[in-house]
């Protein structure tokens, strides 16, 4: 049954696929529009634009763990497909029945792993869309 609150954002999440992308702490859906500027001296005074090009990404951090019984998307994974050059069907929702589901042909713009000292070793990353994404309801 779909959700008919606010969201909690633990249920949130990033998936490859089908496939939840492990041990995340927070995920983001960022789209941009590029503005393309019309205003000149002979303007009124007012800013005027016209829309130009149409960008998006998916970021994601969590905490890194190694891959031993984990069934679901690993940072070891992704840096694969990072490596390969991988187009990936990225997914972003709660998947419960009814709730909203954003998807997307992405390719892998940044990975980045990270150790400091008294701290958990961290990763963060950026999936870059290589389309429009689509906007659907979990079936």
């Amino acid at each position: 049954m779909a959700t008919t609150t606010n969201v909690d954002g633990t249920l949130m999440r990033l998936y490859k696929g089908t496939v939840a992308i492990a041990d995340l702490l927070s995920n983001d859906m960022d789209i941009t529009i590029d503005k393309l500027t019309t205003s000149s001296k002979s303007g009124s005074g007012w800013g005027t634009h016209l829309r130009g090009e149409k960008n998006g990404s998916f970021s994601f951090d969590g905490n890194f763990r190694e891959t031993g019984g984990i069934t679901e998307i690993t940072f070891d994974e992704l840096m694969t497909d990072a490596i390969a050059g991988t187009v990936l069907t990225v997914v972003m929702s709660t998947m419960v029945t009814g709730d909203t589901k954003w998807s997307a042909s992405c390719t892998i713009g940044n990975l980045k792993l990270t150790s400091a000292y008294n701290d958990l070793v961290k990763f963060s990353g950026q999936l870059d869309l290589t389309g429009a994404p689509t906007i659907s309801i979990v079936s």
